[in-house]
């Protein structure tokens, strides 16, 4: 068993009419304990006779369970029909829903005692099924002993409630007066399908009904509700000569021109409708076949150092590479063109390129060795010293002899 508890529905007003429904239902209840039997029984349904029994039902209740069963649905799906309907409509409906659903007891139920506002609660129900039956409810299962929730349209919900009911008045499995809720939700469902047909309410913005869904109405027109021409302004008046003349005259104002509302109309029609889809295939027409663009040859030609000369190097070098990542494919004989070109550049600019290194060596003076060669004059053993300790004199680290070291310029020490 699922319990649905909040509906997805925008109320254009404040339910007051149901608040005070559930406020007064649960003030009578907790003041049962203090009534007599009589009262009780003169508050009772128990047939045609007494008269008070008909609307009395609906505010007493066995227990505390099943008053806070009832008020949770008049809570869920109260507020959004007392806010379709108005607040005094509101009250008048849910009285006739309860009359109904005493009829529906009569008629289905297995006799005794009614009381309870199911039935009229279940009559607020059916009408919620014709307002909104698109509209999102909230519910929560019982999945061994762990509470889950889930969403789903208002119709699925309601639909699988009154498939229990109806199961229950076949089988008579409890003392729940099913027939009432039979005869309330359906008495609540025509009344609210009534109000839809004679044009009483119609779908809001952004509201679709059971009956437009069912096409047994039209669709509303949003644009229905904008001031017509005629009613909100006033008729222009005969143009003057002069702009002056009709204010002095009269010592008011020009008429202000009024304006087209149905130029906006035409447009928010043409707006929503949509062209006609168009299945059909394409015919494919033949296209004539462009030849393929050969490339530019590329100038090996050296480029002078002035500016003109750089910037058309620089033109012909975008140009080619253009060229090269253009979106046409190209041919066998193109691109071994191509590959001619590019090996006889990278051999032109790698020759280039050498000679300029051999000429940069042969003009570069020639550097100071770094380090020094000097052979210990005691134990003949060779080091190697920094070219800054020039003329200085070291020690051997090997037989501790004085070790002159020479100047820069002695070539035969160098290393």
């Amino acid at each position: 068993m699922f319990i649905p508890y909040r509906a997805d529905v925008g109320m254009k007003r404040y339910p007051i009419a149901n608040y005070a429904l559930i406020l007064l239902t649960v003030i009578i209840f907790f003041m049962q304990n203090e009534m007599s039997d009589d009262t009780l029984m003169a508050l009772a349904f128990q047939g045609i006779t007494p008269i008070t029994g008909w609307i009395g039902h609906q505010f007493i209740h066995a227990d505390l369970m099943h008053l806070l069963g009832n008020m949770l649905f008049l809570y869920v799906f109260g507020n959004a029909v007392c806010a379709k309907l108005g607040q005094w409509v509101y009250l008048g409906f849910y009285l006739f829903c309860g009359i109904a659903a005493a009829i529906g007891y009569l008629l289905f139920g297995n006799g005794g005692l009614m009381i309870g506002a199911s039935g009229a609660i279940n009559g607020i129900i059916g009408a919620f099924l014709i307002f909104y039956p698109l509209n999102t409810v909230s519910c929560v299962i019982i999945i061994f002993i762990r509470p889950k929730s889930f969403s789903c349209r208002s119709f699925w919900v309601i639909l699988i409630w009154f498939m229990f009911d109806i199961f229950g008045s076949i089988f008579s499995m409890d003392n729940v007066a099913y027939g009432a809720h039979i005869g309330g939700f359906l008495a609540g469902a025509l009344a609210a399908s009534a109000l839809l047909y004679t044009k009483v309410l119609h779908d809001d913005w952004g509201e679709i009904s059971l009956l437009t869904r069912l096409k047994l109405i039209p669709a509303q027109d949003p644009y229905s509700n904008m001031p017509s021409d005629d009613d909100e302004y006033p008729s222009q008046a005969p143009a003057s000569t002069s702009g002056n003349e009709n204010t002095a005259a009269t010592g008011l104002p020009e008429p202000i021109t009024p304006f087209d509302w149905s130029s906006v109309k035409q447009k928010a029609t043409e707006h929503d409708e949509l062209p006609p889809l168009d299945f059909s295939f394409p015919t494919q027409t033949a296209t004539p076949q462009q030849p393929p663009r050969m490339p530019e040859p590329i100038n090996l030609s050296p480029v002078t150092q002035n500016k003109s000369g750089s910037a058309a190097a620089k033109g012909q070098f975008r140009k080619h590479l253009l060229d090269d990542f253009s979106m046409f494919p190209k041919t066998q004989q193109q691109q071994s063109t191509d590959r001619q070109s590019s090996s006889i550049q990278s051999t032109a600019s790698g020759q280039s390129k050498r000679s300029q290194l051999l000429a940069a060596m042969a003009a570069a003076p020639a550097k100071e060795p770094q380090t020094i060669s000097v052979t210990c004059p005691g134990c003949s053993k060779r080091f190697r010293v920094a070219a800054r300790f020039a003329g200085k004199t070291a020690r051997c680290s090997n037989c501790n002899a004085p070790l002159p070291i020479p100047i820069c310029g002695d070539q035969s020490n160098l290393a």
